[in-house]
């Protein structure tokens, strides 16, 4: 045998060995960051709607608090703390709509049963009533979306 075929008898294996680690490796790392990426993803679109639900609840209970406490918001505070939380329920409809592409349907059937008891809501005798029920349940969903996320998010 001479020198140049044993020197490509030794080299082959040993540089096949070192394609097909590399090839794998990257096939792996590749298939790892789009997961990543998609559980960011999801992860965003579960936010979202919890920040709407927050936004909602927060300027409810800030126009309710204040009207209890017999202070004066200025018509220009009740206005945009109004427009803010109106400013939630389109987005929690669009994330019903078309989130379950991301999210569970069970986070889209909680936000789409929340959005048909607003639109139902007509019981309430008083503004602090309707207040009240609509912070309840804003509230109810916060904490139903937040425990189906860690559950399709798989935290704790």
């Amino acid at each position: 045998m001479n020198l140049l075929s044993q020197f490509i008898v030794t080299l082959l294996p040993g540089l096949v060995i070192a394609v097909v680690t590399a090839w794998l490796t990257v096939r792996l790392l590749l298939k790892q960051f789009y997961s990543q990426q998609w559980w960011q993803r999801k992860a965003d679109t579960y936010t979202s709607p919890i920040e709407s639900l927050y936004n909602i609840k927060h300027n409810i209970e800030t126009i309710t608090k204040t009207h209890l406490k017999g202070q004066q918001i200025t018509d220009e505070e009740h206005h945009q703390l109004v427009v803010l939380s109106g400013d939630g329920y389109p987005h929690v409809e669009k994330i019903a709509a078309i989130g379950a592409f991301t999210i569970s349907r069970q986070v889209a059937s909680v936000l789409a049963e929340l959005e048909n008891a607003l639109q139902q809501e007509t019981g309430a005798k008083t503004w602090e009533e309707w207040a009240s029920r609509r912070i309840e349940l804003a509230n109810q969903a916060i904490d139903r979306v937040r425990t189906l996320a860690k559950d399709d998010l798989k935290v704790d």
